[in-house]
């Protein structure tokens, strides 16, 4: 099996979802035999979140320093975090023509020569995730030093096209376009592109230019089996009240959805409903979630989160207007647990597939649909049934076999 390098800017310990895709990827990959080595960012908010996951290659991860955009990767909350923040958007200016809101803006100039050592060690593929995104076009440069050298480029989000977060929307039109055209490049260059659903993955195709066969995949995030599933409840009927929860980052491009559902609970006469919310949110949204039958938590373990979706009847996923298409790792968690999903969004691939495959509902994020929602949850929760749902195409030891054979044909004469 090949020596894989495998480059996460956000990885465990590092808080946050953005390294559990290849924390967990890895973990299989080592459990079929091969060699990876793992190269992040530096650690600025520790977490115990997927570290069991890390065990089996825990001297294979290496820390790369990147001290302009450290204080990048944190949100910035205190007064002195708020200058530092300021001050190293200011490098990030200077040092790029693209976006400084990438925090991996002069990264490569120490990961680089860490990547070339592991390739001199016979490191014969590199997968690069993303976000964030503008070191994926510097390590073009390792094509004309190790022309054998096979570059993966693994998307987890959108790139120009994102309307969600890294602040594509926010800046100047000639920075936008740098993006663009760094973007063509690594598409055109790479020798395959991976994203995790298929519009992105039909997106990136649609640009290619490239002269050379790249190959373009789909392989989504997925749930593990091996992680410890809930105990089993009784139905929700059985219960005084039904138990809506949701356990994750609640994002800012979210907050009109928020509003709908927290402003239609709000109008319910009836007490059959109580809503938890865990883990990260801005003070914004935290703010509309003040009814009598609302709990608002702070952010949890991994193994805290599992314990509280076995308490949980109905699961909330809240899709930004252009990540309708988005199985998350939210997403997977719940089906992997079996609980029903409420999608609150505006139409699109994934709430079309929670009701297609009766593992759920979708109410538009406005409050006459979800109180609509509320009403149908009264009568139908009993009828969300996963006895003749297979999810096997999210399981990840699945998905991280289609990785390795993707990986084993890049390498073939």
């Amino acid at each position: 099996m090949s020596k894989i390098v495998i480059i996460s800017y956000t990885f465990p310990p590092q808080a946050g979802v953005g390294g559990r895709r290849w924390a967990k990827f890895c973990k299989y990959f080592v459990k079929r035999g091969a060699d990876v080595q793992v190269l992040t960012g530096p650690i600025t908010k520790p977490s115990k979140s997927w570290m069991d996951d890390t065990h089996s290659y825990q001297d294979k991860i290496s820390i790369v320093n990147n001290p302009r955009g450290a204080a990048l990767k944190v949100i910035p909350e205190t007064i002195s975090e708020k200058i530092k923040y300021r001050l190293a958007l200011q490098r990030a200016k200077r040092k790029t023509k693209g976006n400084y809101f990438d925090s991996t803006v002069s990264w490569t100039d120490t990961l680089l020569p860490e990547i070339k050592k592991c390739i001199e060690s016979g490191a014969e593929v590199i997968v690069a995730s993303a976000g964030p995104f503008s070191y994926l076009h510097d390590l073009l440069e390792l094509k004309k030093q190790f022309p054998k050298v096979k570059l993966i480029a693994d998307f987890r989000d959108p790139w120009t096209n994102n309307k969600t977060a890294y602040g594509y929307s926010d800046i100047e039109s000639n920075r936008y376009q740098h993006e663009k055209a760094l973007e063509q490049q690594v598409v055109d260059q790479f020798d395959a592109v991976v994203s995790v659903a298929q519009p992105m993955t039909d997106y990136f195709e649609s640009l290619y230019k490239g002269a050379s066969m790249t190959r373009f995949l789909t392989i989504p995030n997925g749930f593990d089996a091996a992680d410890q599933s809930p105990i089993e409840l009784p139905a929700a009927a059985q219960h005084e009240r039904v138990r809506i929860g949701f356990v994750g980052t609640v994002y800012n491009k979210t907050q009109r959805h928020v509003k709908a559902f927290a402003d239609a609970l709000a109008k319910r006469k009836e007490v059959e409903f109580e809503l938890t919310f865990c883990g990260e949110m801005s003070n914004e949204i935290r703010a509309l979630l003040i009814a009598s039958n609302v709990t608002c938590l702070e952010p949890v373990s991994h193994s805290e989160a599992q314990k509280m979706l076995s308490k949980t009847d109905i699961g909330l996923l809240f899709l930004t207007d252009d990540l309708t298409y988005s199985f998350s790792t939210k997403f997977c968690e719940y089906i992997q647990n079996e609980i029903p999903i409420w999608a609150i969004s505006e139409d699109g691939i994934t709430p079309s597939y929670i009701q297609d495959n009766g593992i759920g509902h979708h109410s538009k994020p406005n409050a006459e649909s979800i109180m609509q929602g509320f009403d149908w949850w009264k009568s139908n929760i009993d009828s969300c049934d996963y006895a003749s749902y297979s999810s096997s195409d999210f399981n990840v030891e699945n998905l991280s076999s289609m990785y390795l054979n993707l990986i084993d044909e890049l390498r073939q004469p």
